[in-house]
């Protein structure tokens, strides 16, 4: 679907123009940062964790077919609170990226359409400190959907098929 292809594109883009060598956009880790929910929302039978997995698996098997090779997590953030979250927190996977020796990531807000705090703060500023604290060279994010063309196209598509199909 379109919503797939605007994702994978940003993520293309975010590898092309933001990481300065060939080596490094073929090796860089592909990091899916969805926002976290307390683990009882799950218990409770929220399909959340499952749907977001499923755009990621969909994102990804249309960058393979493209030729993007890259290795990838899936990491939840946002986590605040004493309750259980999902995890892994997206902090914690790229401390333990940069502990393995991987030098480049791709931060991709997966469950995000469009920047806010989440990306422009946590993602853009905490969590790229702490790429760089933790040895990682090259810390790329892909640009939220905000208004891409695709994504606008996909909101409408979406909107037209529950009206011709009377599914409000």
């Amino acid at each position: 679907p379109l919503f797939i292809k605007a994702v994978s594109e940003r993520i293309k883009e975010a590898i092309a123009k933001q990481l300065p060598t060939e080596e490094a956009r073929k090796s860089a880790i592909i990091i899916f940062s969805a926002h976290s929910v307390p683990h009882r929302i799950v218990d409770r039978g929220d399909r959340y964790p499952q749907e977001v997995s499923a755009t990621v698996d969909l994102v990804m098997k249309k960058l393979q077919s493209e030729g993007v090779q890259n290795s990838y997590i899936l990491a939840w953030q946002s986590q605040v609170g004493p309750l259980p979250w999902l995890g892994p927190q997206t902090g914690e996977v790229i401390k333990g990226i940069g502990r393995q020796n991987h030098k480049h990531v791709v931060v991709v807000p997966i469950a995000f359409t469009s920047d806010h705090i989440e990306t422009l703060y946590e993602i853009d500023i905490e969590y790229a400190h702490q790429a760089k604290e933790s040895g990682i060279e090259s810390f790329a994010r892909a640009e939220s959907l905000n208004d891409s063309p695709l994504i606008l196209d996909a909101f409408a598509d979406i909107v037209s098929t529950h009206l011709r199909n009377g599914e409000l």
